[in-house]
């Protein structure tokens, strides 16, 4: 009996999807998970965090948006995971190690400005 609710079971899609989220990763890019509530978008980011090696182990960003939230909610959480550098014409967030930024409940009621 598992009582673990992180528990994931090896299937063909669960290996799938942690091996193109850690290529992702490997080669800096970013990814998007889309899809209906309920159909496994944060396990299946958990599970690949989980299982990254040491050398690639990104931090996890979690940010949950709501009807009250604002840009500068996405800003401040940046703010506390990256370094600001002057660039050409701007200033530059860069993290110190590889980040995971995980945006949930992003379908707001309302269009942004």
């Amino acid at each position: 009996m598992i009582n673990d609710p992180n528990y994931v079971v090896n299937t063909v899609d669960t290996i799938r999807h942690r091996q193109i989220i850690k290529l992702f990763m490997e080669f800096n890019l970013s990814v998007v998970l889309c899809g209906p509530p309920g159909c496994g978008k944060t396990m299946i980011i958990n599970n690949a965090h989980k299982n990254m090696s040491e050398l690639l182990n990104p931090k996890m960003v979690f940010i949950n948006f709501s009807s009250m939230s604002k840009p500068k909610l996405v800003t401040k959480a940046l703010e506390e995971n990256c370094r600001a550098t002057k660039g050409n014409y701007t200033t530059v967030l860069k993290p110190d190690k590889k980040i995971i930024v995980f945006l949930d409940e992003i379908n707001l009621p309302m269009p942004d400005k």
